[in-house]
């Protein structure tokens, strides 16, 4: 979101300040870009683009109503400004009012019709009130007019994000990184996508490019807390696997009334296993950029949830490996660990399903 700068070339006092304010807008230093719009409007009330700068600053803030205000006085002198109807929009969906959003990113459209901005903002204000079909028609009309905009593609991956296409989102989001590799919402936002195919290498990949743009972000740090459980989770699973299977192997050899043919087969079946698993591991692992790696690390051990996950799946893959490679005379005693482990195994379920329900 932005609102117009004033002209270069401007060289009274008031047009030098009201740059400043536009240059530190820019970069995101919102407070004293504040300040120097208030300072434009001190001594010119009627300068509309210092009302739209200081509406700007205080939605960025999260002061929603006074930005709103601050806007609603820059429109009451310049009606036609684009730039003043797209903030209000942002303005009314931080506050909640949906419809009059709407109302007011169609008002923009209005006033610029030809413009991408106009219309990519119109599609994000209509995914947020759950019309993504119109959310997509205006994105890639968006699109259209501006071929090279991150922001009107990354308008067109909400959309399709909203209507479930999830090889659009993808598309979306990658011309989105290949404009502006700098984005580090578009590249949580793929990370996410990538997780939800169980891409978990190519999606540690994306949250670690978004936290190198971006180290402070709360998203992204909580999408690596679902790192670390979808991570955990597939590792339980294939460790649950490997014990079954290798139970499974010694139960047909304790079945075969002394016979030691079954031998090679539990062995067998214990190190393929074994094998695949780890090669899974180092894989995923390996994918995961090294600043990420402490992270998810902490991340496992600080949330009781994924430590038991971790731990049981240590104490499956062991008991495993005791079954499979114990001689048979020995290999029942392996057996006594199944006992701990089915009723931690319980206790894990019931409060994943727990969290999840809260979720």
């Amino acid at each position: 979101m932005s609102a117009a700068a004033p002209a270069e070339d401007s060289l009274d006092p008031a047009g030098v300040e009201l740059r400043r304010a536009a240059l530190l807008a820019e970069t995101g230093r919102w407070e004293d870009a504040a300040r120097a719009a208030g300072e434009v409007l001190a001594a010119d009330p009627g300068n509309a683009a210092a009302h739209f700068l200081l509406g700007l600053a205080r939605i960025s803030l999260g002061d929603f109503r006074r930005g709103l205000d601050a806007v609603n006085r820059g429109l009451a002198v310049e009606p036609t400004a684009e730039a003043g109807h797209r903030l209000a929009s942002a303005a009314l969906l931080g506050l909640g009012q949906l419809e009059e959003a709407v109302r007011a990113a169609r008002g923009a459209l209005r006033c610029a019709p030809e413009k991408a901005e106009t219309h990519a903002t119109l599609a994000g204000v209509l995914c947020r009130v759950g019309r993504a079909r119109e959310a997509l028609d205006a994105a890639r009309r968006a699109v259209e007019l501006d071929p090279l905009s991150p922001e009107c593609h990354y308008a067109v991956a909400q959309a399709a994000d909203a209507l479930g296409e999830r090889t659009m989102e993808r598309q979306a989001l990658v011309r989105v990184l290949e404009l502006d590799p700098q984005n580090a919402t578009a590249h949580n936002d793929l990370g996410v996508e990538l997780l939800q195919h169980r891409e978990i290498g190519a999606a540690a990949r994306s949250f670690g490019a978004a936290l190198a743009v971006d180290p402070q972000s709360p998203v992204t740090r909580t999408n690596l807390d679902v790192l670390a459980l979808v991570l955990a989770r597939r590792l339980y699973l294939f460790a649950l696997l490997l014990l079954v299977a290798v139970a499974v192997a010694l139960g047909l050899e304790i079945d075969a009334e002394g016979t030691r043919g079954w031998l090679p087969v539990r062995r067998l079946v214990g190190l393929v296993g074994l094998a695949l698993v780890g090669r899974w591991v180092h894989r995923t692992w390996r994918q995961v950029p090294p600043a990420l790696r402490g992270p998810v690390r902490r991340r496992a051990l600080r949330r009781p949830l994924l430590l038991l996950a971790w731990l049981l799946t240590v104490a499956m893959a062991g008991t495993a490996v005791a079954l499979a490679l114990l001689p048979r005379d020995l290999a029942p005693f392996a057996v006594l660990a199944l006992l701990p482990i089915g009723i931690l195994n319980v206790v894990y379920l019931v409060a994943a399903s727990r969290r999840a329900r809260r979720t």
